[in-house]
């Protein structure tokens, strides 16, 4: 019996005059999986999860609501949830969140777990209530940037891209981060 390997490719964005590490998973197991090989390669890594001050939740039913701060575009999509243990749940994908079936779940006591959202037409994703950030994609005006930008070779191409990346990447997070209240600086460091 032969025993064939796996290999699987995950990518991870540090950002150390912020102080963020990003990583680019689909679980929190995985992210954290990554964050102990960096540990085990540097010797070691204090880090902690995003922490804000107000409740994701409360901030995204008030977008739903009434209108989202400044610079955040309502997405086609959402999950509500009923504040309870147990609690009903609807989800609504390409969907307009102003409708009035939406409206009435928000009136029944709901509350927003997910998000669609997309930032100064640069970015569009997912936000959730546990401050995850899923399905994130780059819109025109940044895949045209990246267009523009010339490359000779693949690794040329992927060295821009991810440039690029984080730039958008240095400007979201704060901007998300400030619409849920700032950093929450009592959480402590792992």
């Amino acid at each position: 019996p032969r025993a064939f390997t796996r290999s699987t490719h995950q990518y991870a964005y540090v950002d150390p005059a912020d102080g963020w590490v990003v990583v680019d998973s689909g679980t929190a197991k995985k992210a954290e999986d990554l964050l102990s090989v960096l540990r085990e390669t540097l010797g070691s890594l204090r880090v902690r999860p995003l922490a804000v001050n107000n409740a994701p939740t409360s901030v995204m039913t008030r977008w739903l609501e009434k209108t989202p701060d400044a610079g955040f575009e309502l997405g086609d999509e959402c999950e509500l949830k009923e504040p309870v243990d147990n609690g009903g749940v609807m989800r609504g994908r390409r969907m307009d969140l102003a409708s009035a079936e939406v409206r009435s779940h928000l009136d029944a006591g709901m509350q927003v777990a997910k998000l669609a959202v997309d930032w100064h037409e640069r970015i569009g994703c997912v936000l959730c209530d546990d401050l995850g950030i899923r399905r994130l994609r780059f819109l025109d005006l940044v895949m045209q940037e990246a267009a523009d930008t010339e490359a000779d070779d693949a690794l040329a191409r992927f060295d821009a891209d991810f440039a690029l990346m984080g730039m958008e990447l240095a400007r979201f997070i704060p901007a998300v981060v400030k619409a849920f209240g700032g950093l929450d600086e009592d959480t402590e460091t792992a």
